[in-house]
C-alpha cells in the first residue's frame, strides 16, 4: 500500500467516467492525491497544477468536454489517451509507469509528452518508465535508457545511445533505410535472423550474452555503488518522504465527499435516465392507483404493498450491471490510493438517494392516496420511509453482489436468486404460518419480510378488525399471538443495520477481491517468419468482383452540440479531397483534428449532428444503400462475437454482403475458397477454428483481432475500405504485416483510406496520398506524397518551415512543423501576422488543382460507373433470417455462463418452490391460507422464471445489440431479421428450461398427484401446466 503512493501507473486502457469533463477528471484526481489542489480551489485555472497539466498535454481547449466512450460522445481517442496520462500527472510521485502511453497519439504529440516527462524528471529528480509498441526514432531518442525484451528475456538494458552499436557489434546489420527504433524492434523480434550476418541468436542466448557483457557489469557496479553511497544507511521509512507515508492523502470524510460529488454529477448528467425513471414511476403509480382506486378489499392492500416492493427489487436488479462497469474506474483509483473502498461505496450510495427519493415519491404518493390507505400523516410518512429504506437496502444488496460477481451475467443470475428469496419468503406468496419449519429461518432474515410486515401493520393497526385481517393471512408470531405496533419499529431496527452491513461488506469485497478482465491470449502460437501478405490471384481479387470507385467530397462541414451548454462546435470545416481507386490514402493530423470524424461522416456512420457538403462516388451523389453495399469500415476497437470462430465470423460477413454476381457465390466450394483466402492473407490459418473470445475469458490476442476485423470487411469485397487506426496497438512487425496487406489490396484497384498516428518511415512510404488536417478540422495538405514524400516536403518547405533533416521521418516532421509559428509570406519576422496553414492551403495551386479536379469529375462521369443496386440487401430475407438464426444458436450454445446458469436456476427455483408444500402435499382439505399460498406460488413461478429470463438475457442481448448495430451500418441486416432470429434461437433453450422446471416442481410440490384423478388426467394436467408455463 505504501508503494502505491510512490508510483503513478498509466494503464494501456482508457477507463474513465464518460460523463465527467476532462477538467473535472483532472480535478478529481488532483483533489484525491494532493491536498494543496483541493484547498487552493483553483480548479482548471491556468495558474494551478491542474491547469498547467491541461496546458502541457494540449487539452486546455477541451477541458469542458466530456471524456466520453463508445456510447457517449466526447473527446477524440488521442485526447482520451492524454486524459489517461494526465490523470496520473496531476499529482506528484517519484515514479511514473506508463503502459503504451502513445497508443492513439500522433508522433509529435508523443514526443511533446515525452519531452515534458523528461523535463519534469530532471527538474524534480523523478523517474519515468514507459513501454512502447511502435516508437518513432524521435520518441526513442527522448529516453536516457532502454530495456529491450524478447520472448520474456532482457536482451539489453542500458544507454539508448549505445543500444544500436551493441547489437551491430554482435553481428546484426542495420540497413540504411531502417531507423534506430525499427532496428531495435527488429532485433528483439524473430525478424533478427534477416539482419544476422553471422550466427543468429535465440532470445535466451542474447540474454546470456548480455549478462556476460561489460554493459551489464557496469550497470550492476553502478547500482551497488549507488546503494552503498546513498541508501545503505537510510533505509525503511526514513528513505521515504513523509507525505508518502500516509496511505490516503485525505481524511475519510473528504473521500466520501469527493465521491459523493462525483457520482452526483454523473447522475445529473444522465438526463435520459432521469426522464425515463420519472415517466416509469408516474406510469406505474397511476396505473396501480387507478386499478385499485379506493379499494375496499383487504387482499388489494396486501397485493399493492407487495407489488410496490417488487417494483423496487426489479429496479435494483436492472441497475446492478452498471456497477460492474464502474468497478474498473474504482480499481484504477484504488491502485493509486485515491480513497478507501468504504468512502467510495458510501459516496456512491449517498449520491443515489435523490434518484431513490424521486422513485419513492412519484410512485408512493399516487398509490397511497388513490388506493385509499389510512388517511393519517404519520402513517403516510412511515409508509414513505419504509419504501425509501427498502429501495436503499436493495441498492446496497445488489451493490454487494456486483462487487464479487465476475461478470454481468453472474450479477443478473445472483440478483434473480435474491429476488426469489425475498419474494417467496416475504409473507405474501406463502403465508408465514404455511412456510415449512425448515425454511422459517429464511423468512426471518429476508429484508422484504420485515418491510412488508411493517407496511401491513402500518395500515391495519389503525383498524378495529386489523388484527383479525392479519391473522387470516397467516401473520402471527411463532406462539400464535398477533403482531403489535412495536413491530413497525422492529422493521426499521432490522433494515438499517442490514443496509449498513451490506455497505461495509461491499467495501470489503471491493478491497479484497479483484474481478478484473483478463486480456485475451491465443491458445495457438504463431510462427513469425517474414512479413509478407499473399493476395491470391483467384476471382476473389480480380476487377470483375467489384466496381472501382473514385470518392470525392467537397466542403464537408460537421457541427455538434457542445457537451455543456447550448453552443455548437464545428468539428469539420470545409474539408475537400478525392480518394481514388487503386490508391492508398492516409488521413493524418494532430490528436483531435477530426480524422475519425471525417471518415465517419463520409462513411455515413454519424447519427447525430449537422452535416453539410457534397460526397460523390464516380461523380454521382452518395446514396445510402448503394454506398453501404460497396464499402467496408474497420473500427479502431472493433467488436466481434466472442462465441464464434475466425472462420465462422468471416464467412458470415461474406454470405451476407457479397453481391449475387460475385464469383464466390457460384458454389459452396467457391465460398469456402474465398473465406480461406481471407484467413491465409492475414496469417490466421492456425487460429481459423479458434473462438474469438473476449477479455473476460481469453481468446485471440489484440493483434489477431485487429487482423480479423480487416479480414471480415475485406470478405465483402468492398470497392472502398475505411480503416480507423489499423496499426494502433500493434508492434512494428504486426503493423508492417497489416500495411503490406493493405498495399497489395490497393493494387487490385480498390480505394483504401486509413487514419494513422505514428507510422514509421517504411509504413508512411506505402501510402500514395495524404489528407492532413489541423485542429479545428481544417485541411492543410492534400495530394500525392511523391517519391520519398518529395511533394509533401516541397510543399511545406515552400511555406518557410524548418527544413527536414536527412533521415528524419516525414510523417513526424510534418506534424512538428504544424506547431511552428512562422510569418506569412510578405511579412517581416517582426510583424505579428502568423502563417495559417489552412489559409495557405486554400490559396495554394494544389487547392486550385483540386477544385478543377472536382469540376472534371462532374463533367466526365460515366453512367456505366454509377454505383447502384437493385435491392437493399445482397441476399433475400429468408437467407438473412436463416444465417442470423444459426449464428445466434451458436452464440447461445457457446455461452455456458448464460444457459447453464439459467438451467441451474430453473432447477433450483423449482426445488425451492416445490419444497414449500412438502408438509401439506398429502392434505385432502386445505385451509384458506394454504390454498392461497398454493395458488400464489403457481402464479409466482410464472413471474419469477419470466423475470429470470428477462434479466439474465440482458448481458447477452447487449453484445448481440452491439454486433447488430455494426451489421446494420454495413447493410447486412435489418431489425426484422434480428427479431425473427432471436425468436428461433431462444425458443429451444426456453423449452429446455421450462421442462427442467416442471419435472422438478410438479412432483416435489405434489400438485400432479391428486389421487382422485386417473394417470392419464394427471399426465394431461402436467403437460397443460408445462404448456402454459412455457408459452
Amino acid at each position: 500500500n505504501l508503494f502505491k503512493n510512490l508510483v503513478a501507473f498509466v494503464s494501456q486502457h482508457d477507463t474513465h467516467a464518460p460523463r465527467l469533463t476532462v477538467g473535472e477528471t483532472f480535478v478529481f484526481s488532483g483533489c484525491s492525491k494532493d491536498e494543496s489542489i483541493r484547498l487552493n480551489r483553483k480548479g482548471t485555472c491556468e495558474k494551478g497544477k491542474v491547469g498547467l497539466t491541461l496546458k502541457g498535454l494540449g487539452l486546455s481547449h477541451v477541458k469542458d468536454t466530456f471524456v466520453g466512450n463508445e456510447q457517449i460522445r466526447g473527446v477524440s481517442g488521442g485526447q482520451r489517451r492524454r486524459v489517461t496520462l494526465g490523470e496520473m500527472l496531476v499529482f506528484d510521485t517519484p515514479l511514473l509507469c506508463g503502459d503504451e502511453i502513445s497508443t492513439g497519439l500522433d508522433t509529435a504529440s508523443t514526443v511533446d509528452i515525452l519531452r515534458i516527462l523528461s523535463y519534469t524528471n530532471r527538474l524534480f529528480r523523478k523517474i519515468s518508465v514507459v513501454s512502447l509498441l511502435q516508437p518513432s526514432p524521435e520518441a526513442v531518442a527522448m529516453f536516457d535508457d532502454v530495456i529491450l525484451l524478447s520472448e520474456g528475456h532482457v536482451i539489453y538494458a542500458g544507454s539508448t545511445r549505445n543500444a544500436g552499436e551493441y547489437f551491430r557489434n554482435l553481428g546484426y546489420r542495420q540497413p540504411d533505410s531502417m531507423d534506430d527504433a525499427d532496428y531495435l524492434l527488429a532485433v528483439a523480434s524473430t525478424d533478427r535472423k534477416l539482419l544476422a550476418t553471422g550466427e543468429n541468436h535465440s532470445a535466451e542466448m542474447l540474454a546470456t550474452v548480455y549478462e556476460e557483457s561489460w554493459q551489464h557489469a557496469n550497470i550492476k557496479a553502478e547500482q551497488e555503488k549507488d546503494w552503498k553511497d546513498n541508501w545503505a544507511v537510510v533505509t525503511g521509512s526514513e528513505a521515504i518522504p513523509k507525505r508518502f507515508m500516509q496511505k490516503y492523502q485525505n481524511p475519510f470524510s473528504i473521500g466520501v465527499w469527493l465521491n459523493l460529488r462525483r457520482f452526483f454529477t454523473l447522475w445529473t448528467r444522465d438526463k435520459i435516465f432521469i426522464r425515463a425513471s420519472v415517466i416509469k414511476n408516474l406510469a406505474m403509480g397511476l396505473s396501480v392507483g387507478f386499478v385499485f382506486l379506493n379499494t375496499t378489499l383487504d387482499s388489494s392492500y396486501f397485493g399493492v404493498l407487495f407489488q410496490g416492493n417488487l417494483f423496487i427489487m426489479l429496479g435494483a436488479m436492472t441497475a446492478a450491471p452498471e456497477k460492474v462497469d464502474a468497478r474498473a474506474v474504482f480499481y484504477k483509483h484504488a491502485d493509486s490510493n485515491f480513497y478507501s473502498a468504504l468512502s467510495y461505496v458510501i459516496g456512491e450510495a449517498l449520491a443515489a438517494m435523490p434518484q431513490m427519493l424521486i422513485d419513492v415519491l412519484l410512485f408512493g404518493i399516487f398509490v397511497y392516496w388513490m388506493v385509499g390507505f389510512v388517511p393519517s400523516a404519520a402513517s403516510f410518512i412511515i409508509y414513505l420511509l419504509l419504501f425509501f429504506l427498502f429501495t436503499f437496502s436493495m441498492g446496497q444488496t445488489m451493490g454487494l453482489l456486483a462487487s464479487v460477481a465476475p461478470t454481468k451475467t453472474v450479477v443478473q443470475g445472483g440478483g434473480a436468486v435474491v429476488l426469489l428469496m425475498n419474494v417467496l419468503f416475504s409473507g405474501y406468496i406463502v403465508a408465514p404460518n404455511v412456510i415449512p419449519i425448515y425454511w422459517n429461518w429464511i423468512y426471518w432474515i429476508t429484508p422484504l419480510s420485515w418491510i412488508y410486515r411493517s407496511l401491513l401493520l402500518n395500515e391495519f393497526v389503525h383498524r378495529s378488525d386489523g388484527q383479525q385481517v392479519m391473522e387470516s393471512y397467516g401473520f402471527l408470531l411463532p406462539n400464535d399471538t398477533p403482531y403489535g405496533r412495536e413491530w413497525i419499529g422492529y422493521g426499521f431496527a432490522y433494515i438499517i443495520p442490514y443496509t449498513i452491513i451490506c455497505l461495509v461488506a461491499s467495501a470489503y469485497c471491493l478491497h479484497r477481491f479483484r474481478m478484473e478482465k483478463q486480456g485475451g491470449t491465443s491458445d495457438i502460437a504463431e510462427e513469425k517468419d517474414e512479413v509478407e501478405c499473399e493476395v491470391s490471384e483467384s476471382n476473389t481479387f480480380n476487377e470483375e468482383s467489384f466496381i472501382p470507385v473514385d470518392l470525392s467530397f467537397n466542403n464537408l462541414c460537421y457541427d455538434v452540440k457542445a457537451s455543456k451548454g447550448s453552443d455548437k462546435l464545428r468539428l469539420l470545416k470545409n474539408v475537400s479531397g478525392v480518394f481514388s481507386s487503386g490508391r492508398l490514402c492516409a488521413l493524418m493530423g494532430e490528436s483531435g483534428a477530426g480524422k475519425t470524424t471525417l471518415m465517419d461522416v463520409i462513411a455515413l456512420r454519424k447519427g447525430g449532428g449537422e452535416i453539410s457538403g457534397e460526397v460523390l462516388l464516380n461523380g454521382f451523389s452518395q446514396e445510402k444503400v448503394s454506398f453501404r453495399r460497396c464499402s467496408g469500415y474497420v473500427e479502431q476497437f472493433d467488436v466481434q462475437s466472442a462465441e464464434l470462430t475466425i472462420r465462422e465470423t468471416i464467412r458470415f460477413s461474406a454470405e451476407l454482403r457479397l453481391d449475387r454476381t460475385h464469383p464466390a457465390r457460384t458454389s459452396p466450394a467457391e465460398m469456402d475458397q474465398h473465406v480461406n483466402e481471407m484467413i491465409a492473407m492475414f496469417e490466421l490459418q492456425k487460429q481459423a477454428d479458434v473462438l474469438v473470445g473476449n477479455e473476460e475469458e481469453g481468446g485471440l490476442t489484440f493483434e489477431q483481432k485487429k487482423r480479423l476485423s480487416i479480414a471480415v470487411e475485406l470478405a465483402a469485397s468492398p470497392s472502398v475500405l475505411f480503416l480507423d487506426e489499423p496499426t494502433s496497438g500493434l508492434d512494428s512487425r504486426a503493423a508492417l504485416l497489416v500495411m503490406n496487406c493493405l498495399r497489395k489490396i490497393t493494387d487490385t484497384g480498390r480505394t483504401i483510406v486509413a487514419t494513422i498516428h505514428q507510422p514509421s518511415s517504411q509504413v508512411f512510404d506505402m501510402f500514395d496520398d495524404l489528407l492532413l488536417l489541423k485542429k479545428g478540422g481544417e485541411v492543410v495538405f492534400y495530394g500525392e506524397t511523391g517519391v520519398c514524400s518529395s511533394n509533401l516536403i516541397s510543399y511545406f518547405e515552400g511555406l518557410g518551415v524548418t527544413p527536414m533533416n536527412t533521415g528524419e521521418n516525414p510523417a513526424t516532421w510534418m506534424l512538428n512543423v504544424l506547431g511552428e509559428h512562422i510569418s506569412a509570406k510578405g511579412q517581416s519576422d517582426g510583424e505579428d501576422e502568423v502563417l495559417s496553414f489552412a489559409t495557405a492551403w486554400n490559396q495554394s495551386s494544389n487547392c486550385a488543382d483540386l477544385a478543377n479536379r472536382f469540376a472534371e469529375i462532374n463533367e466526365t462521369r460515366d453512367e456505366e460507373m454509377e454505383i447502384k443496386f437493385d435491392s437493399t440487401f445482397p441476399v433475400g430475407w429468408f437467407k438473412r433470417d436463416n444465417l442470423m438464426g444459426n449464428r445466434l444458436v451458436k452464440i447461445y450454445w457457446r455461452s455456458p455462463a448464460y444457459n447453464l446458469a439459467r438451467m441451474a436456476l430453473s432447477v433450483l427455483i423449482a426445488l425451492l418452490l416445490g419444497s414449500m408444500f412438502i408438509p401439506i402435499r398429502n392434505h385432502l382439505v386445505f385451509s384458506e391460507a394454504e390454498i392461497t399460498s398454493v395458488l400464489a406460488t403457481i402464479f409466482i413461478s410464472f413471474i419469477i422464471i419470466g423475470v429470470l429470463s428477462i434479466v439474465s438475457v440482458l448481458p447477452v442481448m447487449l453484445n448481440v445489440r452491439d454486433m447488430f448495430y455494426r451489421h446494420k451500418a454495413a447493410g447486412m441486416l435489418n431489425y426484422w431479421s434480428l427479431g425473427r432470429a432471436l425468436g428461433t434461437a431462444e425458443h429451444r433453450f426456453i423449452l429446455i428450461a421450462s421442462f427442467l422446471f416442471c419435472i422438478m416442481f410438479l412432483p416435489v410440490s405434489g400438485l400432479a398427484q391428486n389421487p382422485d384423478l386417473s394417470l392419464k388426467s394427471r399426465v394431461i394436467s402436467a403437460i397443460s401446466y408445462w404448456g402454459f408455463f412455457t408459452f
